[in-house]
């Protein structure tokens, strides 16, 4: 149990290295952003309280994130045991897939052009970071 929890916890600080580069590329690639969150922000909130915010939340978020997942697959590979797709739990594998084709569908249905490419990049990290690399690093022994 311990070692699916340090699995999901070390899959999840993967995704957020996934998560802040991304939002790295929509800063960079939209240099107007300070303008628009400056404006659009009240007094007491800055864009800088902002992306600070956002910048160190997305860690510790995403460690929860992955510690759960460690949870849920450590209940589904008791519950179904068996590999498939190159992972060591197909059932675990296909949901991880399911939960990312869900995002890519959101993300296509947003048609924004800024987060289009950006949000299915980071709907395929997540697919492979939780869908194998997670069971993988649970199962390494």
């Amino acid at each position: 149990m311990l070692n699916d929890i340090l699995a999901g916890v070390v899959a999840g600080l993967i995704f957020s290295t996934v998560l802040l580069g991304d939002g790295v590329f929509i800063l960079l690639t939209n240099r107007d952003m300070h303008d628009r969150l400056s404006k659009a922000l009240k007094p007491p909130l800055t864009p800088l309280t902002v992306m600070l915010g956002t910048a160190f939340g997305i860690p510790p978020v995403s460690v929860i994130i992955g510690a759960v997942g460690g949870i849920v697959y450590n209940v589904i590979s008791e519950a179904y045991p068996g590999g498939g797709l190159g992972s060591p739990n197909l059932v675990f594998t296909a949901i991880a897939l399911g939960i990312a084709g869900i995002l890519a569908l959101i993300v296509l249905l947003v048609r924004n052009k800024l987060i289009t490419i950006p949000g299915l990049i980071t709907c395929v990290a997540f697919a492979g970071i939780f869908g194998w690399i997670l069971p993988l690093i649970a199962d390494w022994r």
